[in-house]
């Protein structure tokens, strides 16, 4: 019993804190300034070699203030906020993605040497999107989008990215 409840420990010890990054699957992420927890979309890469033409991406949220576990997003969230549509632009290896809630940009999940990528347009420059920050005020049954800040890296150079898109 003590052995089982030592390697338990040891398990978790070793787990991704707070949603890490999977290796090789992570896309982006939203933050909100409301709280810490993420809603993370990461790429469904069948034998790291093509995308999973059924659901190339999942989204989830990671609830840091509750530990850190993994919730799936609900049906509001899906329909509303963060959910997402997506369409196949070349089988296995290239999809085009709305999120539902910032439908004016699109994001291109591309595998780049086996690797999913997430791509948009970030301050006029194509880029490797890796996060957006969503400003809110307003209270949490209504809450207004203040800005949204996206944040990449530029596919050519390799330089940072960020671009701040005011509501207003």
């Amino acid at each position: 019993m003590m052995r089982c409840a030592a390697f338990a420990l040891a398990l978790v010890l070793c787990l991704p804190a707070h949603g890490a990054e999977p290796p090789g699957r992570r896309l982006f992420i939203i933050e909100r300034s409301v709280n810490s927890n993420i809603v993370v979309y990461d790429a469904n890469v069948i034998e790291g070699k093509a995308l999973n033409g059924a659901r190339p991406v999942d989204a989830y949220w990671i609830m840091r203030e509750l530990g850190g576990r993994r919730e799936e997003l609900n049906y509001i969230e899906k329909r509303r906020a963060y959910g997402f549509d997506i369409e196949k632009v070349r089988e296995g290896s290239h999809y085009r993605m709305a999120i539902r809630s910032f439908r004016d940009r699109l994001i291109s999940i591309v595998l780049e040497k086996n690797r999913p990528r997430a791509v948009m347009e970030i301050n006029g420059r194509r880029g490797y999107l890796s996060r957006i920050f969503i400003a809110s005020a307003g209270s949490a049954i209504v809450p207004l989008i203040d800005h949204v800040v996206l944040y990449g890296v530029d596919m050519v150079t390799g330089e940072p990215l960020r671009e701040k898109i005011n509501s207003r």
